[in-house]
C-alpha cells in the first residue's frame, strides 16, 4: 500500500475518534450561558435602579414645578423669575447620592403666558453596573412636568351679617360660644388664607361691608353727592338705579332723580345707624383683620344693603370715592378677577326706605337682594354665599344668590354650626386661590 494512502487511512481514523468525544464540552456551555445569566442580572439590576431613578426624578420635578407656580400665584416671585427659581429648588431638593452620583440636568423651561403653564424637561444620566460589561455605560431617564400659575388680581368684598342675632349663642356648642365669636374668628383664618405674606397683597386685595339695618359708609361719605345730615350710615336705592352699580351722581335736575345709593339713616324707629363702618379695598392684613376683630352686633337684617354696596366696592364706576389704593380694576380687565363673599344668620327682614322696619320687610328686602345679585353674576363677579343656622328662608335665598357649583368650585355653604362657619369660610379662601397640577 501506498505511503500516502496509509497516512490518509491513519488520520482519517485519528479524526474520527476526535469527533467522537464529547469530554469538556460543559464547561464550555456553562462559559458561554454564564455569561448570558451575569448579563441578565445586571439587566435586572440596572433596570431597577433606572425605575427608582426615574421615579424620584419625576417626584422632584413635580415638587418644583408646584411651589414655582404657586410662589408665581401668590405674588412671592415673577415669572421672569421662574427659571432660577425651578434649578434652585430641583437641584437643593435632589440628593446625588440617590442616583448614585448620576448626572441630573434641566433640559428646557418654558412659560407659556397664553395659557399660564409652566413646562419643565429634564434628565438623568445614570451609570450603568454590570450592564456596562455590555457596553452600555450609561442610560439616559428624561422627566417631564408641567403646572398652570395664575397671576391674575383678585378683588374680593366681604358682606358680613353684624345684626343683633350675631350676639346670640351656637346651638348646642359646647364651649357656649356666640355667632359672631365664629364669624370673627373663620372670617380672620380666611383673611390670613388669601394674603399670608406681604407678598400676596400685591396680587389680593379685600374689602369689608358690616351690614345690620343699614351700612355705614362714614369713610367715603365725603365723597358721596347726597345732602343731608348723617351719622354715616345710608339705606337702599329706590330710583332706577336701584339694581346697578352706577356711581351715586347727585341729582339729576332734569329729571327730578337721586341717583344717591340710598337714604341717609340715623339713629330711629328701632334700627340704629350701626357703628361697623365699611373697610375699602384694602391688602393690609392688619387692617383687615382688626376690623373684623372689633364687629358690634345690633339692630335687624337689611341685607340687601349689605349686597348692594359689596357690589360698589368692587365697581370701578366708584372709583371716584375710593381711596387711590382702593381704587377698582374696570371689568374690561380681564387679569383682576372680582369675588363677593355674602353671609347672614337670618333671614333679611328690613326695609325702611317704605317703612318696613323691625323685621316687617322680608318679602322686599329678598326681592331686592335676588336683583342685586343677578346683577352682580351679570357683571361677571362670582359670588359664594353662606347661610349661618339661619334658617330655610335664609338658606333658599343664599342658594339662589350664590353663583351655580361647577365641578371643582361649591358656591353656597350651609353652615349649621362655628366649626361648619371655619370649614366654609377657608373652602372659599381655597378655592379663590386654587391652583391644579396638570401634567
Amino acid at each position: 500500500m501506498p505511503i500516502i494512502s496509509r497516512l490518509n487511512k491513519k488520520l482519517f481514523k485519528t479524526a474520527s475518534c476526535f469527533h467522537k468525544d464529547t469530554q469538556g464540552q460543559f464547561a464550555i456551555i456553562f462559559a458561554i450561558t454564564a455569561v448570558a445569566l451575569v448579563l441578565a442580572g445586571g439587566l435586572a439590576v440596572d433596570g431597577a435602579r433606572l425605575y427608582s431613578a426615574k421615579s424620584k426624578l419625576d417626584n422632584a420635578m413635580d415638587a418644583a414645578v408646584l411651589a414655582t407656580t404657586r410662589d408665581i400665584t401668590t405674588g412671592k416671585i415673577a415669572k421672569e423669575d421662574a427659571e432660577e427659581a425651578i434649578g434652585n429648588f430641583l437641584y437643593s431638593n435632589i440628593n446625588p447620592a440617590s442616583f448614585s452620583n448620576a448626572e441630573v440636568k434641566i433640559d428646557n423651561i418654558s412659560i407659556d403666558d397664553v395659557t399660564k403653564t409652566v413646562k419643565v424637561d429634564a434628565h438623568i444620566k445614570l451609570p450603568m453596573t454590570l450592564t456596562a460589561v455590555a457596553g452600555y455605560q450609561t442610560v439616559e431617564v428624561s422627566s417631564a412636568s408641567a403646572a398652570r400659575y395664575n397671576d391674575d388680581k383678585i378683588e374680593i368684598a366681604m358682606a358680613l351679617d353684624v345684626t343683633g342675632s350675631m350676639n346670640s349663642k351656637i346651638k348646642g356648642s359646647p364651649t357656649g360660644e356666640t355667632r359672631i365669636e365664629a364669624l370673627i374668628e373663620a372670617a380672620s383664618a380666611a383673611i390670613n388664607t388669601l394674603i399670608p405674606d406681604e407678598e400676596a397683597g400685591k396680587r389680593v386685595r379685600i374689602g369689608l361691608v358690616p351690614y345690620s339695618a343699614s351700612v355705614n359708609i362714614s369713610p367715603i361719605k365725603s365723597e358721596i353727592q347726597i345732602s343731608g345730615k348723617t351719622k354715616g350710615c345710608v339705606i337702599e336705592r329706590t330710583n332706577s338705579k336701584r339694581y346697578t352699580d352706577d356711581f351715586s351722581s347727585g341729582w339729576n335736575k332734569v329729571k327730578g332723580i337721586s341717583y344717591a345709593p340710598g337714604k341717609w339713616w340715623n339713629d330711629r324707629d328701632g334700627n340704629p345707624c350701626t357703628s361697623n363702618e365699611i373697610l375699602p379695598l384694602t391688602n393690609d392684613t392688619a387692617k383687615l383683620t382688626s376690623k373684623i376683630k372689633n364687629l358690634d352686633p345690633y339692630g335687624f337684617t337689611a341685607g340687601h344693603v349689605g349686597i348692594a354696596w359689596a357690589q360698589y366696592m368692587l365697581s370701578s364706576k366708584w372709583n371716584t370715592a375710593w381711596p387711590t389704593e382702593s381704587e377698582v380694576a374696570p371689568s374690561s380687565d380681564k387679569t383682576t378677577k372680582k369675588f363677593a363673599v355674602i353671609m347672614t344668620d337670618g333671614e333679611f327682614n328690613t326695609f325702611l326706605s317704605n317703612g318696613q322696619g323691625n323685621g316687617k320687610g322680608a318679602n322686599e328686602s329678598r326681592s331686592y337682594a335676588e336683583n342685586l345679585c343677578t346683577n352682580i353674576k351679570d357683571n361677571d363677579i362670582k359670588v359664594f354665599t353662606i347661610n349661618f343656622a339661619g334658617g330655610d328662608d335664609a338658606s333658599k335665598l343664599m342658594a339662589k344668590c350664590a353663583s351655580p357649583d361647577t365641578e371643582t368650585n361649591q358656591f353656597f355653604f350651609d353652615a349649621s354650626s362655628g366649626e361648619d362657619l371655619k370649614k366654609a369660610f377657608q373652602a372659599i379662601a381655597e378655592s379663590i386661590k386654587g391652583l391644579r397640577l396638570v401634567g
